[in-house]
C-alpha cells in the first residue's frame, strides 16, 4: 500500500493555527519574559550559552557535558555542585549540565497529577528552575521535555526566567510521545510560540535538537540524518529567526562514520555552535571493562573532530554503569575525570586530519543530506504544503515521519530489500548494530528452538513503551531472519491501544520493549486491558526493568522484575530468553 503524503491526507483539518499569530504571540511575550541571571552568566561575564561557546571554541578549548537529574530537585542541585567542586579538584572542568526531567514535565502543569511517570527529574514550579539553574557556576540546559511537548511554552518561560540559555529539545518533536496525549496540534503551536519566544530574546537562546532523540536514529541513512539538520536550520532559522544547536551521538558506533557526520555537520555552516556530541550510549554493555573500551574510543573519535572542525560541541563522558542503571553522581564524576584526563594525556596527538576514507564519506553524507534537504522541500511543495510556514511544516514532518521521508526522498537508490525501500549512501550504526545483533542471537539458538518456532508460527505483537525502538527493532529482526512473521504494535504505544490491537490481529504473544523506568505500571495496565478484552496473549518484557521505589529519597531506580511477574508478565533479560520460553510453551499447544 502506497503513502499519500498529499496534504489533504497528512493534514485534514479545516482549520489549523494561524502561524503568525502563534509567532507574534511568542514575541510578544517576549516583553515580559527576559533571561533572569545565573551564576553561569555571572561567573563568565558572558550574555548567553552560546557567546561562551564561541569563544572557548575560538581559543581551541574542549568543553565538557555532564548528563544530570535525580528525582529531588534539593539533591540535584547539591549534587550538580559536587559535580563541578570534584571534578575541579582533579584538573577538569564541567562547562554544561544536561537536566534529565521526567517525561512527566512535557504535560502541562495542571495535567501532571495522575500520569506516568519514569525515572527522571519532577520541578513543582519556577522555584525549581531556578534552584537547578543556580546550582553551580556551570551552563544549566534544560535538554528534554521542554520544546516539542504540551508544556513547550509554560516550561520555556520557567527557563528563560531561571537563567537558562540553552533550551531543547526540538528533536524529541518529531518522534516522542506522551502517553494518553494524541493532540499533536496543541504540542505544535506551544512549540511554535517558545520558539519565537526564544528568538525574540536580545541574545542567543540556543534551541537544542539532538538528532538521536528525533529522525536520526530512525533513518537507516546518515545522509538523511544530515538532512533532518538542514529541514530543522530552515524551519527554526529561516522562518522562526532562531538559533538552532544540534546534538547527536548516542547511536553513533561506527567510529569513521561519527568522525565523519561531524565533519558533515561542521561543513553545512549555520549560525549556531552546537550543544554537544553525546555519549555512544548503545556500545556499552553489562560488562564494565568493555563499556570503558567504548568510552574511550569515542572520546578520542570525538576529541579529533572537534580539534578539525571547531563547532564549540562539548564532549559527553557517559559512565559506563549506564548500560545496566541509572548512574550515581561518584560515576558521573568518575567519568568526567576519565575525559579530562584523556584529553590531557592525548595532548597533540590525536591526528590533526581525518583519514582519506573519511573525508570520502564526509563528503558522501554533506552531499546526499542536501539532496535530501532539496528533495523534501520540492516534494512537499508539490503535494500542496506551504513550505513558509513552521508550524505547517513541523506539524507534517511529525505526522509523514522518518520512514515515509527516506521512503519518498531519499537520496539513495531505490531498492526493495533496503530498510525503508532504498540503499543508504552511508548506512546508520542502528541499522548495521541490530543486524549483527539479530545475527548472533540466531546463531546462538538451538536448531530446535527455530524449527520450533517455524512450526508454530506464533502471532506476536511487539511495541515499545517509549520511544527508544532499538529493542523492538531488534525482536522484530530476529524474528523477521528466523521466518516468523510479527505484528508492528507501534512506538510509544498506550497499553489499552495496544491491548485492542492485539486482539484485533489475534495476536498469540505480545512482547513489550520499555526504557524509561515505567515497566511494571505498564504491564500492569497492559494486563488489565488483555483481562477485559477476554484476550489470550502471553506478554513478555525486556529492556530497561526498573522503577524508582515509592517513598525513594536518592531517586535511583532499582529492579522491578517482582512487580513485572506480579503483573502478569514475563520480563526477559534478552531476546534469546523470550524466544526459547514462546518455542517451549508452543511445544504444548495442540
Amino acid at each position: 500500500m502506497s503513502f499519500d503524503l498529499s496534504r489533504p491526507a497528512i493534514l485534514p483539518e479545516i482549520d489549523l493555527p494561524d502561524a503568525k499569530g502563534l509567532i507574534d504571540s511568542g514575541r510578544a511575550l517576549a516583553t515580559s519574559v527576559k533571561v533572569g541571571p545565573s551564576r553561569f552568566l555571572q561567573a563568565h561575564n558572558v550574555v548567553s550559552e552560546a557567546a561562551y561557546k564561541r569563544a572557548r571554541a575560538a581559543d581551541g578549548q574542549l568543553m565538557f557535558h555532564a548528563q544530570v537529574g535525580w528525582r529531588d530537585p534539593m539533591l540535584t542541585a547539591e549534587n550538580m555542585a559536587l559535580i563541578e567542586n570534584r571534578v575541579a579538584e582533579h584538573g577538569g572542568k564541567v562547562d554544561r549540565y544536561g537536566i534529565c526531567l521526567d517525561w512527566s514535565m512535557g504535560f502541562p502543569s495542571g495535567e501532571r497529577d495522575g500520569r506516568q511517570r519514569g525515572t527522571g527529574l519532577v520541578l513543582s514550579g519556577a522555584e525549581d528552575f531556578r534552584l537547578l539553574a543556580n546550582a553551580s557556576t556551570v551552563a544549566p540546559h534544560f535538554g528534554d521535555f521542554v520544546i516539542g511537548m504540551p508544556a513547550a511554552l509554560e516550561n520555556t518561560v520557567a527557563a528563560l526566567q531561571a537563567g537558562a540559555t540553552a533550551i531543547g529539545n526540538l528533536g524529541q518533536y518529531f518522534t516522542f510521545r506522551l502517553p494518553d496525549w494524541d493532540d499533536d496540534v496543541e504540542i505544535t503551536a506551544r512549540s511554535v510560540e517558545a520558539i519565537a519566544l526564544c528568538a525574540a530574546q536580545p541574545i542567543d537562546i540556543l534551541i537544542h535538537s539532538n538528532l538521536d532523540d528525533g529522525f536520526a536514529a530512525r533513518f537507516s541513512d546518515l545522509a538523511c540524518a544530515l538532512g533532518a539538520v538542514l529541514i530543522e536550520r530552515y524551519i527554526v532559522e529561516d522562518l522562526l529567526d532562531g538559533t538552532l544547536g544540534h546534538c547527536y551521538g548516542h547511536t553513533f558506533s561506527n567510529l569513521n562514520t561519527r568522525h565523519a557526520f561531524q565533519i558533515a555537520l561542521a561543513d553545512t555552516g549555520g549560525n549556531a555552535p552546537g550543544t554537544m556530541i553525546y555519549g555512544n550510549t548503545t556500545a556499552f554493555t553489562d560488562n564494565e571493562a568493555e563499556s570503558y573500551a567504548a568510552l574511550a574510543a569515542y572520546l578520542a573519535t570525538d576529541i579529533a573532530s572537534l580539534r578539525e572542525t571547531g563547532t564549540g560541541h562539548a564532549l559527553t563522558p557517559i559512565p559506563v554503569t549506564e548500560a545496566v542503571r541509572i548512574p550515581s553522581v561518584d560515576e558521573i564524576i568518575d567519568a568526567q575525570i576519565f575525559a579530562s584526563r584523556l584529553v590531557a594525556r592525548l595532548g597533540t596527538a590525536s591526528p590533526q586530519r581525518p583519514s582519506e576514507d573519511v573525508l570520502s564519506l564526509a563528503e558522501v553524507i554533506k552531499t546526499g543530506g542536501e539532496q535530501f534537504f532539496d528533495r523534501v522541500m520540492r516534494g512537499l511543495r508539490e503535494a500542496g504544503y506551504d513550505t513558509e510556514n513552521p508550524f505547517e511544516m513541523l506539524l507534517a514532518l511529525r505526522r509523514i515521519g522518518a520512514a515515509e521521508l527516506e521512503r519518498a526522498f531519499g537520496p539513495g537508490v531505490e531498492d526493495p530489500t533496503g530498510y525503508y525501500g532504498r540503499a543508504p549512501l552511508v548506512t546508520s550504526s542502528v541499522i548495521d548494530e541490530v543486524s549483527q545483533q539479530a545475527n548472533s542471537i540466531i546463531d546462538n539458538l538451538a536448531p530446535s528452538i527455530i524449527d520450533n518456532l517455524k512450526k508454530r508460527a506464533p502471532r506476536i505483537c511487539v511495541a515499545t513503551t517509549d520511544v527508544h525502538e532499538y529493542g523492538k527493532r531488534l525482536v522484530e529482526l530476529v524474528l523477521k531472519k528466523i521466518g516468523v512473521e510479527t505484528i508492528d504494535g507501534g512506538v510509544s504505544t498506550d497499553a489499552d491501544d495496544l491491548a485492542a490491537f492485539a486482539r484485533e490481529f489475534e495476536a498469540d504473544v505480545i512482547a513489550v520493549s520499555t526504557y524509561n523506568g515505567v515497566a511494571s505500571s505498564f504491564i500492569c495496565q497492559l494486563t488489565d486491558e488483555i483481562e477485559k478484552l477476554e484476550l489470550q496473549a502471553d506478554v513478555y518484557i525486556g529492556g530497561r526493568l526498573n522503577a524508582v521505589p515509592d517513598g525513594s529519597n536518592t531517586g535511583i531506580p532499582v529492579d522491578d522484575l517482582n512487580a513485572i511477574k506480579v503483573a502478569g508478565a514475563i520480563p526477559c533479560a534478552r531476546v534469546e530468553d523470550m524466544l526459547i520460553d514462546i518455542a517451549h510453551k508452543n511445544r504444548n499447544t495442540p
